[in-house]
């Protein structure tokens, strides 16, 4: 064969699976089945349950802008290694 029938066979074979993967898949219909229908009881309301919130300590501690300035360390002035004699 030929480089430009290869070509060809190649597109068109491209071309045609790509038009049957552009095709919706075909259903089965279903046939009706005769069940006895059941009215469904109403759920029962649950009560609502509230949960007590306990405190969060961290978040007072970590929010507070004073009492992190406080409690913060110092910032330490370090002399670079390579200043100096040496």
């Amino acid at each position: 064969m030929t480089k430009k029938i290869r070509i060809i066979i190649f597109i068109l074979t491209m071309f045609a699976l790509s038009l049957f993967g552009c095709t919706g898949a075909t259903s089965v219909p279903e046939i009706p089945t005769e069940e006895p229908t059941e009215e469904a009881a109403p759920a029962p309301k649950l009560a609502a349950v509230v949960d007590a919130v306990e405190p969060n300590y961290c978040l007072d501690c970590h929010a507070d802008k004073e009492r992190l300035v406080k409690t913060g360390e110092p910032i330490v002035e370090v002399k670079s290694e390579s200043e100096g004699a040496g």
